[in-house]
């Protein structure tokens, strides 16, 4: 029996659920990846060969799309960049990544005291990326506060007096008027440094981008896609918002923003691109996560000596 041809190999990929990753994540599901082609121009259309299924895809928090990728339970996964730091040897898919430049509104600190006056601050578990840069940023300030974890969705709880927290994600949407202090921690990075900030990218084991390039092709026509069909997935999730909001304490349905919001969200607040300046800031904070001895499987945790190593990014 021949062997799968690499090209059109089936790939386990794994993405992420928050509606900031909807449009690289779910054109992936399209029955049109293996739909019949029309060849144009005919009174009567020639079907072509049908095309092969490229993807198998499934969906976990950050987090776990990086441990998933570590151990070999997929072939490309969406991470948090700071996973980077300790796996240089992935293969990273060029051209993609989910990023902000200035305010990205689904990844802030909320408190009820100015931030030179928090002594804790919960991080959410989800996503590794977040946590380092709250680390990033906290020590370009000057601030030392004591560090601990919270488990997705469950950090804004344990907000008050000086415990402040990470919220990540979808969980960040309308926080802004339920506490004294909110912290957008696009808008400290662009503030600090002049550049974008990039919160994930696709990454693969190594060698897959040299060896399947019909699939790294497969990823950048699916954001095209997905960046089409913005208007439908924000009116899709606040339709789910509302559906949950009966049975979930979490949601109201009085903070179900118009769908109109959530698509300003995909096309202006989230950049998609892995373009130079995108790049840039990339190589930037992975720097200072290494020059601080970030673990960034525990990002929380200082290491004892800082390391200087070379940009990572490729």
């Amino acid at each position: 029996m021949n062997a799968p041809d690499p090209a059109t190999k089936r790939l386990r990929i794994c993405g992420v659920e928050f509606l900031n990753a909807w449009p690289l994540v779910e054109p992936i599901h399209d029955r049109e990846v293996a739909a019949p082609r029309f060849a144009p121009g005919f009174l009567h259309s020639v079907e072509e060969p049908r095309q092969p299924v490229l993807f198998d895809p499934s969906t976990a928090l950050p987090s776990e799309c990086t441990r998933r990728l570590a151990q070999g339970l997929c072939d490309i996964a969406l991470v948090p960049v700071a996973s980077y730091v300790a796996h240089d040897h992935w293969d990273i898919i060029p051209d993609i990544g989910i990023g902000c430049e200035g305010p990205v509104e689904t990844v802030i600190l909320v408190s009820e005291v100015p931030l030179e006056r928090v002594t804790t601050l919960h991080l959410d578990a989800a996503s590794r990326s977040s946590q380092a840069l709250t680390r990033v940023l906290m020590h370009q300030r000057g601030l030392t506060p004591r560090y601990q974890l919270a488990p997705h969705r469950e950090g804004v709880a344990r907000v008050r007096d000086s415990d402040a927290a990470l919220i990540i994600g979808d969980a960040a949407f309308n926080l802004a008027g339920r506490f004294a202090h909110t912290y957008d921690l696009g808008a400290m990075w662009r503030e600090a440094t002049g550049l974008p900030f990039v919160f994930a990218f696709w990454a693969a084991r190594p060698g897959l981008v040299a060896e399947a390039p019909r699939h790294v092709e497969a990823l950048l026509a699916a954001r095209e896609r997905g960046r089409r069909r913005t208007a439908a997935y924000a009116e899709r999730y606040r339709d789910q918002l509302l559906r949950i909001s009966g049975k979930h304490p979490a949601v109201s349905p009085d903070e179900v923003l118009p769908a109109a919001a959530y698509q300003r969200y995909l096309d202006h607040t989230i950049r998609y691109e892995l373009d130079a300046r995108a790049r840039a800031g990339l190589r930037l904070f992975l720097r200072q996560v290494r020059e601080l001895g970030i673990d960034p499987r525990a990002p929380w945790v200082m290491s004892e000596t800082p390391r200087a190593q070379p940009d990572g990014a490729r």
